[in-house]
C-alpha cells in the first residue's frame, strides 16, 4: 500500500528519519504539490478542512492528538518544516493503516480516473 501510494496517487513519504539522511528535499517556502505534506504556505489547499478546530496546528507530537488529524511536524526526509496530517500512516509505517487524509487522496484519484 504505500508504494501504491506513492505510484497511483503520488503520496510523499511521511517519515523523516532513516539511514540514509535527506536535507533541503523540499523548499520550505514553496506548497509541495503531495496532498499528504505541507509547508504550511497554503494549506489551506490541502487537509486544513479536516483538522478539528481544537486540534493546534502545528499540533503537539502528544498522544491526546494521536487518533486525530493534525499537522505534524516532520514529512518528507525533514525533521523540520515540513509536516504530515497524523501521527502515523502507512506513508510513515509501513505496517499502520492509511490515515484519512491519504484515504481522501486515493479516493479523490478513484474518482478522477473514473471521470466522477
Amino acid at each position: 500500500m504505500h508504494e501504491f501510494g506513492h505510484g497511483f496517487v503520488a503520496l510523499a513519504d511521511e517519515y523523516y528519519s532513516s539511514e540514509v539522511p535527506y536535507t533541503d528535499f523540499f523548499d520550505l517556502t514553496v506548497e509541495p504539490y503531495q496532498e499528504n505534506i505541507t509547508t504550511l504556505v497554503d494549506f489551506g489547499r490541502k487537509w486544513q478542512d479536516m483538522v478539528d478546530p481544537h486540534t493546534p496546528i502545528p499540533t503537539p507530537d502528544d498522544p491526546i492528538y494521536y487518533d486525530r488529524v493534525g499537522v505534524f511536524e516532520g514529512a518528507g526526509y525533514q525533521a523540520k518544516g515540513i509536516y504530515r496530517p497524523y501521527h502515523d500512516c502507512t506513508m510513515k509505517s509501513k505496517s499502520i493503516n492509511m490515515c484519512p487524509v491519504c484515504k481522501r487522496a486515493i479516493g479523490r484519484m478513484v474518482e478522477k480516473s473514473m471521470g466522477w
